[in-house]
């Protein structure tokens, strides 16, 4: 039991696409917003209160404004509960935890060339990577190994290379590689 009640759960539903919107005034929208801030306040205390609980979220810096307010509702709640929230994000993205109590930040360092390489090897899961991807991939992403996977996995996902028989091939021109 996660002890949320019927509007919680229904305006979850909805965030997840299990069940459709029926917003007839802006209030709702608020009220709606806060249930599910509420909602998963509720479940998340829920979940810890038996055992430690891990929260991953990858990409925050594309959050939008009511998930980072959701996000500093979490952490707040949770501030003194045994859960461990892991972020990943760029490094240009701002915001302002860092004066919690509960908030300790890893920055990842740029990688040698040569490890970037031997990342985006694995990455593509190649034994050898042409010159022209290595070039772009390494240009790209500046040594952060988590960018360099995204943009293996955005490469093969675009098509713009593509495995053959243990070998990468260049489909066209590699351009400017976009990270979904």
């Amino acid at each position: 039991e996660l002890g949320l009640d019927a509007n919680e759960v229904r305006y979850i539903q909805v965030v997840q696409g299990i069940a459709r919107p029926e917003v007839t005034h802006s209030g709702e929208l608020e009220s709606g917003q806060e249930a599910v801030a509420s909602g998963v306040r509720k479940m998340i205390e829920a979940l810890a209160t038996d055992r430690p609980l891990i929260l991953a979220f990858e990409d925050f810096q594309q959050i939008d404004a009511l998930d980072r307010v959701l996000l500093g509702q979490i952490l707040d709640a949770t501030a003194s509960k045994r859960v461990f929230v892991i972020l990943t994000y760029r490094p240009d993205f701002k915001h302002n935890w860092w004066n919690r109590p509960n908030y300790n930040q890893i920055a990842v360092r740029a990688l040698s060339d040569d490890d970037a390489k031997a990342l985006l090897q694995t990455a593509l899961d190649a034994k050898r990577v042409p010159r022209k991807v290595t070039d772009v991939v390494l240009e790209t992403a500046a040594g952060n190994p988590l960018f360099i996977e995204q943009l293996a996995e955005a490469l093969l996902h675009s098509g713009k290379i593509e495995r053959r028989g243990g070998m990468l091939r260049i489909n066209g021109t590699l351009g400017r590689v976009e990270v979904p």
